[in-house]
Parts: C-alpha cells; structure tokens; sequence
C-alpha cells in the first residue's frame, strides 16, 4: 500500500469533508492503485491560478482508493486523466 499527497482546491476540500464529492480527477499516472492511501490537502489556490499562491492551508484527509479509472473518449475525459474514487478514512 503507498501513500500519495494530493493539492485539492477549497472548495472541492470541502465538499469532500461533508461528504458531498468521493471522486476526484487527476493527471494520469499508473502509481494509483486500489486501497492505496490519498492525503488529500486542502490548498487556497493553484500555482497556476495566482501569483499570490498561498497554499496548503494545514488542513487534510486520509482516504483510500476504491476504484481508478482512465480517462477515455467515451467518458468524454482525455486519456491523460484518471477518476480516482475513495472513501475518506480520518481528518488528519
């Protein structure tokens, strides 16, 4: 089982502790593997979004994976993407 640390923007953190969101779409990489373990990381901004990125704002989820999947054009994603569905473990 490994671990991997995942940036996750605020507000999709959020619905993640209520409960509301269990999947979440990611760059591809076959490192994922079912009952691996996710620390999902809330962040305020991306990089990318910003110059004044902020970051990890100190608050995260442990999670496992229950199911991957790769992005194809039936799914509408490009095959550079995978779903990743978890079930939150702890707050951390």
């Amino acid at each position: 089982m490994n671990h991997h640390e995942l940036k996750i923007p605020k507000d999709i953190y959020k619905n993640i502790v209520r409960g509301k969101q269990t999947i979440i779409p990611t760059e591809y990489s076959d490192k994922y593997k079912v009952g691996d373990v996710l620390i999902l990381q809330e962040h305020n901004k991306q990089p990318s979004q910003a110059a004044d990125y902020i970051g990890y704002t100190g608050e995260a989820v442990k999670a496992e994976i229950e199911q991957t999947m790769r992005g194809n054009k039936n799914m509408g994603l490009k095959r550079n993407v995978i779903v990743i569905a978890f079930k939150v473990l702890t707050e951390q």
